[in-house]
């Protein structure tokens, strides 16, 4: 890495660090990027070489995350199934940053609009953690619904279980919690895939002997046979 492109990181990771230092302090909407800036010692129109706009500035730690969980999930052994994949990944997580991720995460919650971003990059968990499930099954992630349910249920149960904590106890670093035993409680009485994958195939015979519709796949692979 050349001398330019470790003095841009480095700045990159003060105005990550300094934002979220003045998020914690004082509210995400009661923080300008002037003061940002100016603690960063940078001017307000360098600060767009960097970020598109402090939102995107007020995620970039989360964003980084995300990479990081995508890179796991592309990487994963043949023996490690998704699951304990993903638990690892938040128990590393919550390790390396839970008390500060969960005070700004707490903050942000409270600004509509950042929480709409929040749940959109819940969602990006919520699609990789269903191709995971559906790659661990050996079945085709594209049409399986099974691995999008599970995933849903996984990624609702933790955050619901996040907010809960928040709401009830001020804040989502509660020593001595194991906020996990909800999700994994909720998903020990997931149906078994054998009863999903019954249901759906009714589901989708009801639609095309009612509408005579197809399903995508179905219709591609008829093509294919032409």
């Amino acid at each position: 890495m050349s001398l330019r492109e470790r003095k841009k990181a480095a700045t990159r990771a003060a105005l990550i660090a300094t934002a979220r230092k003045l998020f914690t302090e004082k509210g995400y909407e009661n923080t300008t990027l002037e003061e940002i800036c100016d603690a960063v010692q940078i001017h307000v129109t360098t600060f767009f070489s960097y970020f598109e706009s402090k939102e995107e500035l007020a995620f970039a730690r989360t964003l980084e995350m995300l990479d990081m969980f995508k890179k796991e999930v592309a990487g994963k052994p043949a023996d490690l199934d998704a699951m304990t994949l993903f638990w690892n990944f938040m128990h590393e997580f919550s390790l390396r940053s839970r008390t500060e991720e969960g005070t700004i995460m707490q903050r942000m919650d409270a600004v509509p609009a950042l929480r709409s971003r929040y749940d959109s990059i819940v969602r990006q968990y919520e699609i990789e953690m269903a191709r995971a499930f559906a790659m661990d099954a050996g079945v085709d992630p594209e049409t399986d619904l099974y691995s999008r349910l599970q995933a849903a249920a996984l990624l609702s149960t933790v955050v619901s279980t996040a907010r809960w904590i928040s709401d009830i106890f001020g804040g989502r670093d509660v020593p001595g919690s194991d906020p996990e035993v909800f999700p994994k409680m909720i998903l020990s009485k997931f149906p078994p895939r054998k009863d999903v994958e019954k249901e759906q195939a009714r589901f989708i015979e009801s639609i095309k002997r009612k509408t005579g519709r197809e399903t995508l796949k179905a219709k591609a692979a008829r093509k294919t046979k032409r």
